[in-house]
């Protein structure tokens, strides 16, 4: 099918031109990198899958009696929007990274079936790599006004939300406080 001129002009947003999307868009590989390199600077020693299921446990807002805790399900789904995993691999990759962290001693599954929760030494590794990932966000935040560092904040939340949705379907006037972007 031919892409007319019309048909690509269908993509853009009334609000902002095409030259400005399009500056966006070429940023896409620098910032895939710039995360991926933040990931792999904060916890060097782990598989950035382990970082990603300790981060996924620090952002949890399911509690029991223990704390915080995920389930498979829960590393299912990260799995799925971090690597793109495919339904017939996601629980073969969630499996290996759930024993590595058991053999890391990172998690206890308590509280319930399927509690999966972080050990005292699994706390202190998320800590020292929520404290490296802070220091470099800080860094990079610091040059900015506070209100600038508003704007990006919500610009990315913004993103993650509209990521999240079919394209063109994010509520319009939505605030970042609506996002758990902590």
């Amino acid at each position: 099918m031919e892409n007319t001129g019309d048909e690509q002009q269908l993509l853009f947003s009334k609000n902002v031109d095409a030259a400005t999307i399009a500056a966006f868009a070429q940023m896409l590989p620098a910032l895939y990198y710039g995360v991926n390199r933040v990931l792999d600077v904060c916890a060097p020693a782990l598989p950035r899958k382990v970082l990603v299921v300790l981060f996924t446990l620090a952002s949890s807002t399911t509690k029991d009696e223990v704390g915080k805790f995920i389930t498979t399900g829960d590393i299912n789904r990260t799995f799925r929007d971090w690597f793109v995993v495919n339904e017939s691999n996601v629980s073969s990759d969630v499996s290996k990274v759930k024993d590595a962290l058991f053999d890391l001693n990172f998690i206890k599954i308590e509280g319930g079936k399927d509690h999966i929760h972080l050990t005292p030494k699994g706390e202190d590794a998320l800590r020292s790599a929520l404290a490296r990932a802070t220091a470099i966000l800080a860094e990079t935040l610091d040059v900015l006004k506070p209100e600038e560092q508003g704007l990006m904040k919500d610009f990315a939340a913004r993103m993650l939300r509209t990521i999240r949705k079919p394209a063109g379907k994010e509520e319009p006037g939505a605030s970042a406080d609506r996002i758990d972007v902590a």
